[in-house]
């Protein structure tokens, strides 16, 4: 039984196959390619065109059949009509966006009524420390707000949404960062490190082998305690 789809909650975010889905903030659509093929009609949504073409040449080259459709637009401006999904992903996103207010509520208008919405954003503590550690940290990954968990869960609510759910993830990638921020690396707003190819094939080949040798897993649920870059929190639309 399928439990989690990347760092998808599923006990949480717990709708049927065959719901329709919006991944807002796609990118290339790494996520909503693992979405769809759990069975969900996936709209991907980015104001990247780029990104969304080259998410285009992967489903043509791949001879993708499972439901997905591509849209770029803003999350300022969605182009869909009210509660027209079942549910809502918006991971690392929120922080890019100069007025979030904006954005939930026309996530909140866009959902169903019972809905799902999962958000996922930077922890803020990880964020200050990354920015201590590289002066330009910022500047590279277009981050123009950080969270605290009690401000976002309170900014949720003033958007009518319900939270029923916390989960701390991304304990691998929060040793990432603070490896390339040490070595003052630049990279895309993606968080695709553009130098210092050496440690990024050193850190992987790490991990590769904490897998290989089955302590990973449990590392990493030890670790997210601990250390997490991501804090997911789940929402519904009240009835």
């Amino acid at each position: 039984m399928v439990n989690k789809i990347e760092n998808i909650d599923l006990n949480i975010f717990n709708l049927e196959r065959g719901a329709r889905i919006l991944d807002l903030g796609s990118g290339m659509g790494y996520l909503s390619r693992r979405l769809s093929a759990y069975g969900w009609e996936i709209i991907a949504l980015d104001r990247e065109v780029k990104l969304l073409s080259s998410l285009k040449n992967i489903v043509n080259n791949t001879k993708w059949t499972f439901p997905m459709h591509i849209v770029a637009a803003d999350a300022k401006g969605l182009p869909f009509k009210d509660s027209f999904f079942d549910g809502i992903i918006m991971t690392e996103v929120l922080e890019h966006i100069e007025n979030p207010k904006e954005a939930l509520s026309e996530c909140y208008r866009i959902l169903k009524t019972n809905g799902m919405f999962c958000l996922s954003v930077p922890s803020s503590y990880t964020e200050k420390f990354y920015g201590l550690l590289h002066p330009k940290y910022f500047d590279n990954a277009g981050h123009i707000n950080i969270f605290k968990k009690h401000s976002l869960c309170d900014l949720l609510k003033k958007s009518r949404f319900k939270v029923c759910g916390i989960r701390k993830e991304n304990f691998e990638p929060a040793l990432f960062w603070i490896v390339h921020s040490f070595l003052r690396s630049k990279f895309d707003f993606t968080g695709v490190p553009k130098e210092n190819f050496t440690a990024t094939k050193i850190f992987n080949a790490c991990f590769n082998f904490l897998d290989y040798a089955k302590f990973k897993q449990p590392l990493m649920n030890i670790g997210r305690k601990i250390l997490y870059k991501s804090l997911y929190i789940y929402c519904r639309k009240p009835y």
